[in-house]
C-alpha cells in the first residue's frame, strides 16, 4: 500500500524542503498538507518550524464540528494555525454552512474550485465546448486498455481544445454570484 510507504516519509521530506527554504528566506509562511490527498495529519508529529500553517482538503463533509474535530485538536495540541486548502462543489447551502463552521473556530480557508465547466459549485462557470466528452473520456481511458483507434481524430481534438481555450477567458465565464454569496463575498 502506498500509505505505508509514503506516510512515514513526508514529515521528513517536509523537514528537508522546510530547511532549504529557511536557508534563504525565514519570513514568509509555509504550509504543510496532510497526508492522503491532505486529509489526514496522522503523520505529523511535534511543529518543527514556527511559521508554518497546517493544511487539509475535505469535501462533502457533515457541517458539524465533528468533521473537523481531528484537525482542531492537532491544532489546539500543538498551537499551530489551520487552513482548509480544498473544499465545496456542494450546495450553495452546504458551503455557507461549512465556511461558518470554519470561521467560527479561526481556520482559514480556499473553496474549491474556481472556475469550472457548465457548474454552478463555482466562482466562474465557463461554456463546456461541443464534443468535450471526447477529450475527457480520453484522459479518464485507463491506460493499461487504452486503444488509440477509439482517440478523437488530431483535428477535432485540437478544434476541441481549441474551444476550451477561448472558453477559459475572463470574458467568456460567468459569474455565479449565489454561489459567492455563499462564501460570504459579494459579486462584482
Amino acid at each position: 500500500m502506498r500509505g505505508s510507504y509514503l506516510n512515514p516519509r513526508l514529515e521528513p521530506f517536509y523537514r528537508d524542503v522546510v530547511a532549504a527554504i529557511r536557508s534563504v528566506d525565514p519570513n514568509h509562511l509555509v504550509f504543510l498538507a496532510g497526508a492522503q490527498w491532505s486529509t489526514s495529519f496522522e503523520v505529523f508529529g511535534r511543529p518543527f518550524d514556527a511559521n508554518s500553517v497546517y493544511t487539509y482538503h475535505k469535501f462533502w463533509a457533515n457541517p458539524t464540528r465533528d468533521s473537523l474535530q481531528s484537525y482542531l485538536d492537532f491544532s489546539n495540541r500543538w498551537n499551530v494555525p489551520l487552513l482548509i486548502g480544498e473544499t465545496g462543489e456542494l450546495t450553495n447551502a452546504w458551503n455557507e454552512k461549512f465556511r461558518l463552521l470554519h470561521e467560527q473556530f479561526g481556520i482559514g480557508w480556499c473553496f474549491w474550485p474556481y472556475k469550472n465547466l457548465d457548474s454552478d459549485s463555482a466562482v466562474v462557470s465557463i461554456a463546456k465546448p461541443a464534443k468535450w466528452d471526447l477529450i475527457a473520456r480520453a484522459g479518464s481511458a485507463d491506460t493499461r486498455e487504452f486503444k488509440p483507434g477509439t482517440l478523437p481524430p488530431r483535428e477535432q481534438a485540437q478544434a476541441i481544445l481549441n474551444a476550451y481555450l477561448e472558453a477559459l477567458k475572463s470574458s467568456n465565464g460567468r459569474v455565479n454570484g449565489s454561489y459567492l454569496s455563499s462564501l460570504g463575498l459579494v459579486a462584482p
